[in-house]
């Protein structure tokens, strides 16, 4: 072989070496660029991971503190109402007693009538039954617009507490449409909703058929067993579910 022959043989290799080294560096930059993208992708979805699970224990503190308010308002609502059959009562009471004495005072004005000639002696005891029967009906009327103005604060107390009542029933129900819909994620919820399907009764067909994270799955398919509210058996990957998770 000639010494041209040689140096062409040669331009013609480096120049291939060097076409290789350019297609090798661009393929490099261009896989390293999608690691990159890659690791940043998995850190914002752990973020959102967190986030969601921060989000699901505020939202069962919220139900919880919901729900025990809730007892609270009920148990006063009802005292409340008690307080007032019994004031209720009360003033019936006192109603019919009145009612009894003016039917005593009527008869003792018939009694004045009719004995006369007993005036004397019995003007003393009516005067005195006058000024008792007086003296009962401003207490009565006082005592009786006491329990009115008592009456009117309970009414008013039991209606601000129905209306509390309200709203958080209505809070309550708007938390519960919303984890119906989805909107709000809570892995156990979903989880419990996915094995209630029919043939949803092991590991696998649940990570396939729930639409959550597997490392999520698999971490709440644990808490779940170790409350006791599903029975899962770690060999066999079968899953029954023992407590319903109704909100």
């Amino acid at each position: 072989m000639s010494l041209e022959k040689i140096e062409t043989t040669l331009t013609n290799t480096k120049s291939e070496l060097e076409r290789l080294t350019t297609h090798f560096t661009e393929q490099s930059n261009a896989l390293s660029s999608k690691i990159d993208s890659f690791l940043n992708t998995v850190k914002v979805e752990k973020e959102q991971l967190k986030k969601k699970r921060e989000q699901r224990e505020e939202l069962s503190q919220k139900k919880s503190n919901l729900e025990n308010e809730l007892a609270s308002l009920n148990s006063q609502i009802e005292e409340l109402e008690r307080q007032i059959k019994d004031l209720e009562k009360s003033i019936q009471n006192k109603k019919e007693n009145i009612q009894n004495l003016e039917m005593e005072l009527d008869k003792l004005r018939r009694q004045k009538i009719e004995l006369k000639s007993q005036l004397a002696s019995l003007q003393t005891n009516l005067e005195n039954t006058n000024k008792e029967l007086e003296t009962t009906e401003r207490e009565l009327a006082m005592e009786e617009k006491r329990h009115e103005e008592e009456i009117g604060t309970l009414k008013r107390q039991a209606e601000e507490l129905k209306e509390k009542n309200n709203l958080m029933e209505k809070q309550f129900k708007a938390i519960k449409y919303l984890l119906s819909i989805n909107y709000i994620q809570v892995p156990a919820y979903s989880i419990v909703q996915t094995l209630k399907q029919p043939g949803v009764n092991n590991y696998k067909i649940l990570e396939s058929t729930a639409r959550i994270d597997p490392n999520v799955v698999k971490e709440t398919i644990e808490d779940l067993a170790n409350l006791e509210i599903i029975s899962y058996d770690r060999s066999t990957g079968e899953i029954k579910i023992l407590k319903e998770l109704d909100v």
